[in-house]
């Protein structure tokens, strides 16, 4: 996995990139996905840093291309994973169009991703047919940012 301090912080990663590499390599569609999410994760993650001790309560991201949006949010949960949402948008015309989303989070040891619910216009898809349309998106910029730090009750 891509480490976080390696990340450009101002691009999305190339989903299309890291999808033919998994094909030239001949790697299956889990692989590619496992890579697809593990860099999102990992250029989200970048922001950590900006969280008093990196100890973030979420980090919410908005990558922009023309009218297209990607947002990402992780957020951060006490004793389990982060759980990451990425949505596409469309901001074109009077009003934003939901156009898709995954929500998924990494197992506790981080060897896994463990989708809960990705879909398309309305329908239930794999994370791999929402990660394709996302890949289409070659020049996403990083458009705003937020970062939240977790608080901590004192008893």
């Amino acid at each position: 996995m891509l480490r976080p301090e390696h990340a450009d912080r101002s691009r999305f990663p190339s989903l299309a990139l890291l999808r033919a590499s998994a094909v030239d390599f001949g790697l299956g569609q889990e692989v590619e996905v496992a890579v697809g999410l593990g860099a999102i994760y990992a250029a989200v993650l970048a922001f950590a840093d900006e969280a008093e001790d990196g100890v973030f309560g979420s980090i919410f991201a908005v990558y922009a291309q023309g009218d297209e949006r990607v947002n990402v949010t992780l957020i951060a949960e006490r004793d389990e994973a982060s759980k990451m949402v990425i949505e596409r948008v469309n901001v074109g015309g009077s009003r934003n169009v939901y156009l898709g989303g995954v929500v998924a989070s990494l197992n506790v040891d981080g060897s896994a991703w463990n989708v809960e619910l990705a879909h398309l216009s309305g329908k239930v898809v794999t994370v791999a047919e929402f990660l394709k349309t996302l890949s289409d998106l070659r020049a996403l910029e990083l458009a705003a940012k937020e970062v939240s730090e977790r608080f901590i009750e004192i008893d």
